[in-house]
This record gives structure tokens, sequence and C-alpha cells, in this order.
């Protein structure tokens, strides 16, 4: 049986509840083995499997926003499953595309919705999926954007596609979404996980960000644009590496990397690898083993990703 979402949130708390508007308010509700979290419904909502429930769930769902109008319809099923698919349907044009859900276990983030990612007026529905712990709290591995202005109406995105990752390694990239100029089009930000765990423990890695915005021809790197970021994210690393000089520990590499990666984007290197010399020389790291792996393994690091030329 097919269950229209606004109708089951609406009468779902209508008994337990004072009559108010419900759609507006923060929910989570019960749909077979499913869970729907939201803060406001006509906006987005995550989509989480029932820890204890062997079962998926199906349900359609309408996101209407100036003049754009997307039909979802949602079949869920628990584990790996071939069948398991959203179905998004562009009712302006009953353009058809079918997103397929590899695998939804309890640690599956699946979250659907409305951003201004290509137009300031006219949302891009969004769909972003991760199958692993990784992508809880609002961080994604694989990203879908459906907007009628896109060649093929839709673009798929994943940490290879946007070199942010390598598909066969074990920690895939992470994206998020921002306004970063405050001009009312958000910004994807891709944290680039080929730094994790290549110069330290994952924990001291130092991921960079990288600012995409959503083009006709798709996701395109534009984060030498935006050097007030770049900036903040520089002095972010360099703070992490002076804590760990004062607190004698040292596990600094894979924050240097990053600090290094984002002064490149700059155009910065040189200054940024003399004050990263000045540091191990300071802190008396000079011979030990890792400050001579790091410093023969940086810069081809950095020309492999990119970020140096």
């Amino acid at each position: 049986m097919r269950i229209c979402i606004k109708y089951l949130l609406l009468f779902g708390f209508i008994f337990s509840h004072p009559i108010k508007p419900l759609l507006a308010q923060p929910m989570e509700t019960p749909i077979q083995g499913c869970t729907i979290k939201s803060d406001n419904i006509e906006k987005g909502f995550s989509i989480i499997k029932e820890f204890s429930n062997p079962e998926g769930c199906t349900f359609e769902h309408t996101f209407s926003h100036n003049s754009v109008d997307y039909l979802l319809n949602v079949d869920l099923y628990a584990d790996e499953n071939p069948n398991s698919k959203i179905e998004v349907i562009n009712t302006n044009n009953n353009q058809k595309y079918t997103f397929e859900i590899p695998v939804f276990v309890w640690v599956t983030a699946l979250d659907i919705h409305f951003l201004n990612l290509y137009h300031k007026n006219k949302p891009s529905l969004v769909i972003d999926y991760s199958h692993s712990s990784q992508g809880t709290g609002g961080c994604y591995t694989d990203i879908t954007f459906y907007d009628a202005s896109l060649p093929s109406g839709y673009d798929k995105v994943s940490a290879e596609q946007v070199n942010l990752g390598d598909s066969e390694g074990a920690i895939r990239t992470c994206f998020e979404y921002e306004d970063i100029d405050g001009d009312g089009i958000v910004e994807v930000l891709g944290h680039d996980f080929r730094f994790g765990y290549k110069f330290s423990s994952g924990a001291g890695s130092g991921l960079p960000k990288k600012v995409m915005k959503l083009k006709s021809n798709g996701l395109v790197d534009v984060s030498k644009n935006y050097k007030g970021f770049l900036r903040k994210q520089a002095s972010d690393f360099w703070k992490n590496v002076l804590y760990e000089s004062r607190a004698q520990s040292y596990y600094y590499y894979g924050q240097m990397a990053g600090y290094m990666a984002v002064k490149s984007l700059l155009g910065e290197y040189k200054e940024a690898k003399s004050l990263v010399n000045k540091r191990i020389q300071a802190d008396g790291q000079r011979n030990t083993t890792e400050a001579k792996e790091f410093l023969s393994e940086i810069d081809s690091f950095l020309r492999k990703t990119k970020y140096l030329k």
C-alpha cells in the first residue's frame, strides 16, 4: 500500500497534540519499517531505517515550490535489494528518473530536500545518500540534483567524479551545503578524503574543503574564487598544528598537509612550506621518521591531487 507522507504526518499526530500548523514543526514519524524526520516537510525530510524492523517502507510525497513540482514514489527494502529505489517525476514536464538505493540499513543516511543550487528563486530537488556511518550528521557520499535547467534534468555526483576521493579507498568524500557568499544560492562543500590517513591517523587528518557550484555542465570546482573561505581554512589548520606543538604530541602532519594544500590554492605554497619547515625545526622533529616521510612525500602528493602545479 502506498502512503502519502503529508496525510500520515497530519493524522498521525492530531489525536495526541493540540491542533497547530504541524507541517512547520519538527517531527519524527514511523512509516512501516522507516522513520521520517523533518523540521519542515515542505522543504525536506530524512528517511531512517528502524533498527529492529526487517522491513523497509513504501510511500509517496509531492514537493512544490515556486512552480517547481516533483512527485516522489519511494520503495525501500531492508539491506541489499535491487528493488530499492526512489522514482522522481517532474510533474511540470512528466520527466521520470530512478534513484537506486544500493543498501538500506540502519546507518544509511538518506535525505531529500529543496535547495537553491542553480537558481535563487527556483530550488533544485536534492537526494543525498550514504550507506555508512560516515554519512550521518549532514554528511553524504553521493548526491543527485534534479533541476529542469540541466540538460538531462539531473546530475549525479560521487567523490571520484569531482576528484575528492578514491572509489577503492576505505573512506569516501563528504558533501555539505552552505551559502558562503550570501547570494541566496547554496554552494556545495566537498571534504577531500584523499587526505584521510595519508599523513596521520583518521582523527588527525586535515581534510581540505573544496567549494563547488552547480552549473549547466554539472558540479564545478570554484574554490579559488572564495579566498576568504580558503584563508579561514588555512588559519584553522595552522591553529591545530600549533595546538599539537604546544602539547608536544607532534601528531600534526595531517594538519600540515591540509594547511599546505589550501595555501597552494591561494598561490602561497612557498610561504606555507617555509613555515612548516620552521615549525618542524623549532620542535626538534627534523630527524624523526615521521618528519622525513612527510617532507619527502608532500610535494608529489599535492601535485597528484592537483593542489600544486
